[in-house]
């Protein structure tokens, strides 16, 4: 009938180049965000600050959740364990990887630049990525470290939501080894 074609009619980008469907459109414009599915992963799970990210995200974001990729980020947490890189930031980064890797991250453009956003992000509004100064700033007896996990959450949203135009590849000179007296 005809709501359903019309349901089914495609939108074209301005420039004519790509065509979507209604349904697709509806599923980018209400695609969960990744700050509404931490709770779960955090606090019901018991995930870390790491791990908690990266599922969210892949919850949001509708990656495959593989029981591999969740012990991979065990260790970030906490700052690695030494209060360096805040391990939410890590995660943030490790979603940012599975999302938009492509073979490597040396030939994912546009995953780097993603990561550079995100990282200059989280200094500008957190003052610093480090667990060791945003611990003092976020952390609570109660929430733990839940308050820093939905501030890098709602960055990574943001992030998630920038239209990056696909950054050419650069290919870096190679670095050369410090000669051993």
């Amino acid at each position: 009938n005809n709501q359903e074609k019309s349901r089914e009619k495609t939108w074209t980008r301005p420039f004519g180049r790509d065509t979507m469907k209604k349904k697709e459109i509806e599923r980018v414009l209400f695609m969960k965000l990744v700050q509404d599915c931490l709770t779960h992963y955090y606090c019901d799970c018991g995930y870390n600050c790491a791990e908690t990210i990266f599922c969210a995200a892949c919850e949001a974001w509708e990656l495959k959740q593989m029981p591999e990729t969740l012990r991979l980020m065990g260790g970030f947490g906490g700052g690695m364990g030494t209060g360096n890189v805040c391990g939410a930031v890590t995660g943030a980064v490790a979603a940012l990887s599975y999302r938009y890797v492509e073979g490597s991250g040396h030939t994912s453009p546009l995953l780097m630049a993603k990561v550079r956003l995100l990282m200059r992000t989280v200094r500008e509004r957190l003052g610093d990525e480090r667990c060791l100064s945003m611990k003092p700033k976020y952390h609570t007896p109660q929430e733990r470290c839940l308050p820093t996990i939905r501030l890098v959450a709602e960055l990574l949203d943001e992030v998630e939501k920038v239209k990056i135009d696909q950054p050419a590849y650069q290919e870096r000179p190679a670095v050369k080894a410090a000669s051993v007296k």
